[in-house]
């Protein structure tokens, strides 16, 4: 079952930053996270939350929920996992809750 990626405002600056500073693995992070949803493989990550998941896409970090949206992986977040020593701060969690859903359905992909 093919599931629609919805990009959040702030994972499509989460993905411009990092397009910036490395973008071929940027690139492999789009790649990646469009495989999850045409593959339908939304539970590759593991829960950190009630509706979050968290994924690695060494060394970055993608936060995404599904239950914003119907059949859909809904990209929240992208960290640099190498900053994040434990398990995702309470902070940054209450801060991802508090978005409200807007975003582009589907970011193009990083320039080459």
């Amino acid at each position: 079952m093919r599931l629609k990626v919805f990009w959040e405002d702030q994972a499509l600056a989460d993905l411009a930053e990092l397009t910036g500073r490395d973008r071929r693995r940027a690139k492999f992070l789009y790649d990646t996270i469009r495989r999850m949803g045409k593959l339908g493989w939304a539970y590759m990550g593991r829960p950190v939350d009630d509706d979050l998941m968290y994924f690695t896409v060494k060394p970055f970090g993608v936060f995404y929920d599904l239950n914003r949206h119907p059949r859909t992986i809904a990209v929240v977040r992208i960290v640099d996992a190498r900053r994040l020593s434990q398990r995702p701060e309470r902070r940054l969690l209450d801060e991802l809750r508090r978005q409200p859903p807007r975003g582009d359905a589907a970011p193009g992909p990083p320039p080459d």
